[in-house]
């Protein structure tokens, strides 16, 4: 679980999503999900509710290894709790993820693996976070305290024979369709990558 400095982030807590230069330096406090993603872009939803804040990430040059894993999605539900707890009137969030590097200007359609959290599915787990705005000893509570953090199990990996490229991109798609579908809590889609499906 990594650290959180909530009283440097706590310096740049907004009532009002719009506010870009405070909500850009909360995400840049926050731990990445990922060592081999980068947050390059975000964008902001405040025209009518639900008012939602999309973060982009993209993969580091020259990285190699696995992408999202186990503690990545706490990281990610964890990053949510503190965005809403120092966002007053966010209502969503999503983190987006692409596996290239973007080329200067932010193309959603290249984001092709998005995590959404509303603000209620987080208070569900967490509590009330806007009593969290002004009393980040609740905001700590929550975030090394509660049990979600033992949501994922830690996997072990071991020496495996070699695949193709094909098979290894073949396999994670089906990897982060499952936590996708965990998340969402979509049964349908996490049977679908378990078993084969019947024509």
């Amino acid at each position: 679980m990594p650290n959180y400095n909530l009283e440097e982030i706590s310096k740049h807590k907004t009532p009002y999503l719009g506010n870009n230069s405070k909500v850009s330096a909360i995400i840049n406090c926050l731990p990445l999900p990922s060592k081999n993603y980068i947050q390059r872009y975000m964008s902001l939803d405040t025209k009518e509710k639900p008012l939602g804040l999309t973060v982009y990430y993209e993969k580091q040059e020259g990285s190699a290894g696995q992408n999202l894993n186990a503690s990545s999605y706490t990281i990610m539900e964890k990053n949510a709790l503190v965005l809403f707890a120092m966002i007053k009137n966010l209502d969503e969030i999503k983190f987006a993820y692409r596996d290239s590097k973007s080329t200067g200007s932010l193309d959603t359609s290249k984001y092709s693996v998005i995590f959404s959290y509303k603000r209620r599915d987080i208070e569900n787990t967490y509590g009330n976070t806007a009593s969290m705005y002004d009393n980040l000893e609740l905001l700590k509570n929550a975030l090394y305290n509660n049990s979600s953090n033992n949501n994922f199990k830690k996997y072990s990996f071991y020496n495996l024979p070699e695949f193709t490229d094909e098979e290894v991109t073949s396999a994670r798609a089906v990897v982060e369709k499952y936590f996708k579908a965990l998340h969402d809590k979509n049964d349908k889609a996490i049977l679908e990558t378990i078993h084969k499906k019947r024509k």
